[in-house]
């Protein structure tokens, strides 16, 4: 939580976190030898989903309930290898580097502009300071969230269906449940900095000290860009193992491929 935030949007988005999701997707020749190996992906993924998304709604910290979530969708990736749907979880690990790092950069740029200030109690009423920054959030949150036709929708609700056909119906639960409990840490993110204006902490108690730069502009209305259309434009792309960018890479026992 302490380094620069666009340091903490390349580890928290598309790098470091996921880099243990893009490992099992190249070891899914090994992984589909052992039905073990599978079952315990399955539930270690599904815990994750589901503590991490409780923890992240008692969060007041906005880069922490960032990272949080970071966790719980890193949960759904390894849900959808455990699963045999390695190609879901590529497309999810995709669709999640452009959303994220859309909110943390523009994390990092709110907590910018209100003078390193990170407690969502301090930071209300932005969105009438900061109306394009908000707009770049809100997006990126809605993305998260899975909400239609934005880019987390089309690969989150794939690995969603994939767990309705495993033998413990638990886990289509538990998946279901960790989209409501994002939905409730997001919009009660969306609900602090964008809309509630006054809470226990006084508004000069944070100094708005400057405003939202060109120069910041441009790499997140890119990044908002891919957040909304991405998915729709890649959903073909990762919806079959077999396709040819994968090339053989991704291995899937005859006894699993059913589900797909």
């Amino acid at each position: 939580m302490e380094g620069p935030t666009p340091v903490s949007a390349l580890i928290h988005a598309a790098t470091m976190v996921t880099a243990g999701v893009y490992l099992i997707i190249r070891c899914s020749f090994l992984f589909e030898f052992s039905s073990f190996c599978l079952e315990i992906l399955v539930y270690i993924s599904s815990l994750t989903i589901l503590i991490f998304g409780i923890i992240g709604c008692f969060q007041y910290d906005i880069k922490k309930i960032i990272a949080f979530s970071t966790c719980s969708q890193s949960g759904y990736m390894v849900l959808s290898c455990g699963l045999s749907g390695y190609n879901y979880a590529l497309f999810h690990l995709v669709n999640h580097a452009s959303f994220k790092a859309l909110l943390s950069l523009a994390a990092g740029s709110i907590i910018h502009v209100m003078n390193n200030e990170q407690d969502i109690r301090k930071l209300s009423g932005i969105f009438f300071k900061e109306t394009w920054l908000s707009t770049f959030f809100l997006i990126g949150t809605l993305a998260l969230v899975g909400i239609p036709f934005f880019s987390g929708y089309y690969s989150k609700d794939l690995i969603i269906n994939l767990s309705f056909f495993y033998k413990n119906k638990l886990i289509f639960i538990l998946a279901n449940f960790g989209v409501f409990l994002t939905g409730i840490f997001s919009f009660r993110l969306i609900y602090f900095l964008l809309i509630k204006e006054n809470f226990n902490f006084k508004h000069n108690s944070v100094s708005y000290i400057s405003t939202f730069k060109f120069n910041n502009f441009f790499p997140l209305f890119c990044l908002t860009v891919t957040s909304i259309i991405g998915g729709f434009f890649l959903k073909n792309i990762f919806s079959s193992p077999n396709i040819f960018i994968f090339n053989g890479s991704i291995f899937i026992s005859s006894n699993h491929f059913f589900i797909l």
